[in-house]
């Protein structure tokens, strides 16, 4: 299991059904990729912050938790790329498993880099997210599949049936 903290807009802005929502509807464009990655984080067991600028906002940091996954608005001045820097600085060695930052910022990339966090673009990152979803939607069909399946006792004829519920029970037949 990792930590993965996650350039918010930055990966918004390099998803082909998330791209259009950059201007029409941020807000939608937001709840899509947590989504995502709440699903990713339950099917995984990693541990996911998403960060977002928030440097315009006047309101101080705020961190939400939303589903299995951190959310953090920077605060006022703070650009989520610092943000990410300071936090990658912090985490180092202080967490479980492998560091690793998600975003196609070089700068970001370099900074994680020099201390030993791993990092993984945007379009890697949603490959793993489209895959690990496929897997669990193939594993949910396979259960529902084996659910609806009758049993072995459902196919055998009656007397057959009746034979090992008496032998089950303990009587003779």
């Amino acid at each position: 299991m990792a930590t993965v903290i996650v350039d918010g807009y930055n990966l918004i802005g390099r998803r082909p059904d998330l791209g259009p929502f950059r201007t029409a509807d941020l807000d939608a464009a937001r709840a899509s990729l947590i989504a995502a990655l709440d699903d990713y984080a339950g099917a995984t067991g990693h541990t996911i912050v998403v960060v977002f600028d928030a440097d315009r906002s006047p309101a101080g940091e705020i961190r939400e938790r939303a589903g299995r996954i951190d959310v953090v608005y920077t605060a006022y001045g703070q650009t989520a790329d610092a943000w990410i820097e300071a936090e990658v600085r912090r985490l180092r060695g202080r967490v479980r498993g492998e560091l690793v930052v998600a975003t196609d910022d070089r700068l970001i990339a370099v900074a994680a880099r020099a201390v030993g966090a791993s990092v993984v673009g945007a379009r890697e990152l949603w490959t793993d997210v489209e895959r690990v979803r496929r897997e669990v939607g193939r594993f949910i069909r396979r259960r529902q599949l084996e659910a609806e399946r009758p049993g072995l006792g459902a196919r055998l004829p009656k007397e057959v049936r009746l034979f090992f519920e008496k032998y089950r029970r303990k009587k003779d037949p």
